[in-house]
């Protein structure tokens, strides 16, 4: 590969047009110098170049432009840069910090098969036509802060290893994500202080709580609005549990809020009762379990049954295995285990059983609709 080590070796492969635009190609090429384009550039090509020095744009790019098989070993800024035809990059690696900060695509802006090592910002970047991250790897935080996505953006395949934030972009357009990888990240608390809070989404990357749970709603709506079922679950379920999170320190702390507690309380329930509609295994595993122990207990409450260490007999324990799935009918009447002379407690264990009883079999019914359209 062709060593560029002078801006003078590197203006060698620039071409300046009578328009007052320059061409830059590059092919097969190791730039160690340090390059700052501040004048309009017309087309670029560079194709399997390695950049061992910041490189930094902050001018118009008037017609397309294509970096190919490019790796970027040092920091690269497009601040302040206009793309105003398709800009496209292919199998490239940003290994250190790479800046989007007022920057515009004006066109098609194509990433595939990029590798984004290290944070991402996204700052007051417009997107005004189609964007597309195929197969690109974000390894650290993307935030998309203040971000205009007019038209369409696509993440198709695309793999974010850490964390993802949508909350503070401007979606006039459409978000399509397809066969993306991404969990229920890590991510920092919320914080009331608004400078730091700023710090975090404009210049250190940093992720709060209230933004994850914000974006995994954003793309829950999406497939929600696609009749996606199986993906719309998996995101409600993260943003859920986000919420059961932030709920945790608000219930934990010193005069918590009503609210909070009694969405805490539901949050565990729905948690406990069907893993938040996923599973109906867990549904009717608490629906039968819920309802022995509140049987059990309108069963002692009984002058006939009573609390003892020693085995059942047989008669006895089939005598109640009887009254168990009588009970475990929410319309049961009342009369029973009327046989059993039931005491004042019967009433309110049965009353408390029959709510929680419906309650699981409620959340079974949920959870086995959850694929539903």
């Amino acid at each position: 590969m062709k060593e560029i080590n002078t801006l003078e070796e590197f203006k060698n492969n620039i071409k300046n047009r009578h328009d007052g635009f320059t061409n830059v190609q590059l092919n097969n090429c190791v730039i160690n110098v340090e390059v700052i384009i501040d004048y309009p550039l017309g087309v670029i090509l560079v194709d399997n170049c390695i950049f061992n020095k910041p490189l930094k744009i902050n001018q118009h790019i008037g017609e397309n432009a294509n970096f190919s098989n490019c790796k970027f070993k040092s920091d690269v800024s497009f601040s302040n840069c206009k793309f105003i035809k398709k800009v496209r990059f292919y199998s490239s690696h940003f290994e250190k910090k790479v800046e989007f900060r007022n920057t515009v695509f004006n066109d098609l802006a194509d990433f595939w098969g990029v590798i984004f090592f290290q944070k991402t910002i996204f700052y007051k970047t417009d997107f005004l036509k189609t964007t597309v991250f195929s197969t690109t790897v974000f390894k650290e935080n993307v935030l998309f802060t203040y971000s205009l996505i007019e038209k369409l953006i696509i993440f198709r395949g695309t793999k974010f290893n850490k964390g993802l934030d949508l909350s503070v972009a401007i979606i006039s357009g459409t978000i399509s994500p397809f066969d993306i990888t991404i969990a229920n990240f890590k991510c920092n608390p919320d914080t009331q202080d608004e400078g730091l809070y700023e710090d975090y989404v404009s210049s250190e990357g940093i992720i709060v709580e209230k933004n994850k749970r914000e974006t995994f709603r954003i793309l829950k709506k999406h497939f929600i609005d696609q009749s996606n079922s199986i993906d719309y679950l998996k995101y409600s379920t993260f943003e859920q549990e986000t919420y059961y999170h932030q709920l945790k320190k608000k219930v934990f702390r010193k005069n918590p809020e009503k609210d909070s507690i009694q969405n805490f309380i539901i949050l565990i329930l729905n948690y406990i009762s069907n893993n938040h509609g996923k599973s109906y295994l867990r549904a009717i595993l608490f629906t039968f379990s819920i309802g022995l122990i509140f049987f059990y207990f309108s069963l002692i409450a009984t002058e006939n049954y009573y609390f003892s260490l020693q085995n059942m007999t047989k008669e006895a324990f089939f005598e109640s295995i009887k009254y168990y799935f009588n009970f475990m009918t929410p319309t049961h009447k009342i009369e029973y285990l009327e046989n059993e002379k039931p005491k004042t407690f019967f009433y309110i264990w049965d009353f408390f059983g029959r709510a929680f009883v419906s309650y699981g079999i409620f959340q079974t019914i949920q959870a086995f609709r959850k694929f539903k359209k």
